[in-house]
């Protein structure tokens, strides 16, 4: 049950040091489950990074600002504790409502979007543009002209 959100984690962390969002600025990345640890993990990793570090090796990535680069959806993500971490470390308009249907059984993800609406954690525009706006801007992009 706690695999896979450390394994995310790990996957995530992993692509930010090798600095794959910054060699790949056009690739939009949606990280699951509110980021899974990332966001509580996020200081610590920064933290430890200079130390575990090899002298001569190059400046790893700032963990923060990669994760401001990031897309995220809330799929089984208890609000409001993943969701006010989570807003401590990524823009509010990279947030996506998101459900894990049909993985989650119906019930449980209309609990869980109830608690979205219902959130202390947001204000009326910031609640509509991750229910709909953020995905919609994201995923419904015009055609590039050729």
């Amino acid at each position: 049950m706690l695999e896979f959100i450390f394994e995310t984690t790990r996957s995530v962390t992993n692509l930010i040091l090798q600095g794959v969002p910054d060699r790949y600025p056009n690739i939009r990345f949606i990280v699951p489950h509110a980021g899974a640890a990332l966001p509580v993990l996020a200081g610590r990793i920064e933290l430890l990074l200079p130390m575990l570090s090899a002298p001569n090796e190059k400046t790893p990535p700032c963990v923060r600002s990669a994760l401001l680069k990031l897309h995220y959806d809330l799929a089984g993500a208890p609000v409001p504790e993943f969701l006010g971490a989570l807003l401590k470390v990524a823009d509010p308009s990279r947030i996506l409502y998101g459900s894990d249907f049909p993985f989650t059984p119906l019930a449980v993800c209309e609990l869980l979007r109830d608690e979205l609406v219902n959130s202390r954690e947001l204000d009326e525009t910031s609640r509509a543009q991750i229910l709909a706006g953020n995905a919609r801007r994201l995923l419904c992009r015009p055609p590039r002209s050729t």
